[in-house]
C-alpha cells in the first residue's frame, strides 16, 4: 500500500478550516463618504512581534523567527538535508513526478536552477519574500526553462508552491 503524500494531506486539512468572515457593514456609511481611517493595530505577524519585544525591553534576535525551510521540514518531518529535493518532488505535476524523480536523482545538474531557486525560498521569513522568490522561479520558468523539460512538464508547479507559503502564517517564537 502506498504511503499518502504530506502535502496531499496538508491541504485537505487546511482546506477543511473555515475561513474568516470580514464585516464589511462597518465599512458602508449612509451619508456616502468613505470611513474614517482607523489607528493601526498589530497583528500577530513577523514584524510587529519584534518590533514590540523590541520596544518592550527584551533583546529577541529576528533569527529566532523560523524561515520557510524550518517550517517545511517540521510540518512534513523531514531532514534539512533533504528540503530542496523533497520539495521538487512533491510539488511538480503530477504526470511528470517519475521522471522528474528520476532525472533529479541521476542527473542533478539538470535541476540546478530550479535547487537554487528552492533553497532561496527556504531561506524566505515571510509571505512577501516567499512570494518574491516564487516569481523569480515562474521567470526561470518562462523565459530560461530548455525546450524539452518545457514539453515534458519537468517544472515545479508554482500554484503548488503558492498553497504551501500559508507555513509562514504560523505565529513566530518568542523568547
Amino acid at each position: 500500500m502506498a504511503t499518502p503524500n504530506p502535502i496531499t494531506q496538508f491541504n485537505k486539512e487546511l482546506s477543511n478550516q473555515p475561513l474568516e468572515q470580514v464585516d464589511l457593514s462597518a465599512e458602508k456609511e449612509s451619508s456616502g463618504e468613505p470611513p474614517a481611517s482607523k489607528p493601526y493595530e498589530a497583528h500577530d505577524d513577523v514584524e510587529s512581534n519584534w518590533e514590540g519585544a523590541e520596544s518592550s525591553g527584551h533583546s529577541a534576535a529576528k533569527s529566532e523567527v523560523d524561515d520557510f525551510g524550518t517550517l517545511f521540514c517540521e510540518t512534513f518531518k523531514i531532514p534539512s538535508s533533504e528540503f530542496s529535493k523533497t520539495l521538487l518532488n512533491t510539488n511538480v505535476h503530477w504526470y511528470s513526478k517519475l521522471l522528474t524523480s528520476l532525472i533529479a536523482t541521476l542527473f542533478p545538474s539538470v535541476f540546478s536552477e530550479d535547487f537554487r531557486h528552492l533553497e532561496r525560498l527556504r531561506q524566505t521569513r515571510n509571505r512577501h519574500e516567499y512570494v518574491s522568490e516564487m516569481m523569480y522561479l515562474a521567470d526561470y520558468h518562462k523565459q530560461h526553462l530548455p525546450m524539452w523539460r518545457r514539453a515534458l512538464g519537468l517544472r515545479v508547479s508554482i500554484g503548488k508552491l503558492s498553497r504551501l507559503s500559508v507555513l509562514l502564517r504560523s505565529k513566530p517564537k518568542h523568547i
